[in-house]
């Protein structure tokens, strides 16, 4: 089972949290290493990513432009360089924010933070597996003090503008760690993001290590169940909608396998067991069709956005992204650093996985 730090490259597995920075050290134990994976994979397709350059046969251009010939063209976008680019200022960013923290001084002028950024597609010819969030990328931004306060106005515009510059990034990044990605095009994407550490918590502690906050269901020792099989378990028709019904089922299964019903009852051990066993899968096949991910698409909350609850309340989406320049200007405005990189491809896929189970 990997441990937080497999989400991100950890340099030192710590999560250092003080009044005044709030921040997940990130460095190299599950981050994505995309170094190999980049090399000469631009977004152009022409097999320079890294910007070479080459040498073309002919004479040489003494500044005269051809007639009609305008300016040259710009190249395309590489967002493969620019992660594997990216990947060294995201590091150099954290270790400055440790040592500022590690320093005597206790006066601090900014404030470092990681989010967590989610990718899904809820267009009619999007794959199942993208139809709720997915972890693809892991943005940090440090922001002046008086721009804190994490959830604030200022805080949410200030992640905004951040994933708007970097949702190319993001998309490439999504295809690296989840290729299901590739076959929907970047502009049916959208986007969220919340804190790294409210992420641990309410998302990956829950799912992916089994240790929920909020005591909800649904942890990695247990399979995810999909809407099929969560019909059978509370007894309901096949492609069963209606939310008394389900309701309905659900206080049925409950009452008739409550510990308190078995009270003074002799029952082998074996039995115990398969009570309790069942009394959870009723739990869960409630969860799963009371929350699933097929909500998103009629207005309610999908099943990742319902994980925590009422505690979790610094989820950002979808956001409605800037155009760059505006993202751009509206980061330098506030004096603001930032950096991405992408996420463990285990990770990501665990989160198609169980949205292709629960689509079923």
């Amino acid at each position: 089972m990997k441990s937080r730090g497999a989400i991100t490259r950890l340099i030192a597995a710590v999560i250092v949290v003080a009044p005044a920075l709030s921040f997940s050290l990130s460095g190299h134990d599950g981050r994505r290493d995309v170094s190999l994976f980049m090399a000469g994979k631009g977004m152009g397709g022409g097999g320079g990513g890294m910007g070479m350059s080459t040498k073309t046969k002919g004479k040489k251009n003494k500044g005269k432009n051809k007639k009609g010939s305008g300016s040259p063209k710009q190249a395309p976008f590489d967002a493969a360089a620019s992660l594997l680019r990216m990947e060294s200022i995201y590091d150099k960013i954290c270790k400055d924010a440790f040592k500022q923290e590690e320093s005597e001084n206790d006066s601090f002028d900014s404030i470092t933070t990681e989010y967590v950024v989610t990718a899904r597609s809820l267009s009619s010819s999007a794959p199942a597996g993208l139809s709720d969030w997915v972890p693809v990328s892991q943005i940090v931004l440090v922001r002046p003090i008086s721009e804190d306060e994490r959830g604030s106005e200022h805080a949410k515009e200030t992640i905004r503008a951040a994933v708007s510059e970097y949702c190319r990034e993001s998309y490439f990044a999504a295809t690296l760690s989840a290729p299901i990605f590739r076959r929907i095009p970047a502009n049916d994407v959208q986007y969220a993001a919340e804190p790294l550490d409210a992420f641990h918590r309410y998302v990956y502690d829950d799912v992916i290590e089994g240790k929920s906050a909020t005591g909800t269901s649904g942890g990695k020792g247990e399979e995810a169940m999909s809407k099929a099989e969560a019909r059978k378990v509370l007894d309901l028709d096949e492609g069963a909608t209606d939310a008394k019904d389900i309701k309905s089922a659900y206080r049925k299964k409950t009452f008739s396998l409550h510990p308190d019903r078995f009270v003074g009852v002799e029952r082998t051990e074996e039995e115990k067991i398969q009570t309790a066993k069942d009394f959870s899968n009723v739990k869960i096949a409630y969860e799963v069709l009371s929350s699933g991910v097929r909500d998103a698409s009629s207005g309610g909350k999908s099943w990742y956005e319902s994980l925590g609850g009422k505690q979790r309340m610094e989820f950002l989406g979808p956001i409605d992204l800037l155009p760059i320049s505006a993202a751009k200007k509206t980061l330098e405005g506030i004096g603001c650093r930032s950096a991405i990189v992408g996420l463990d491809p285990d990770l990501a896929m665990a989160f198609v996985a169980r949205n292709q189970a629960a689509a079923k």
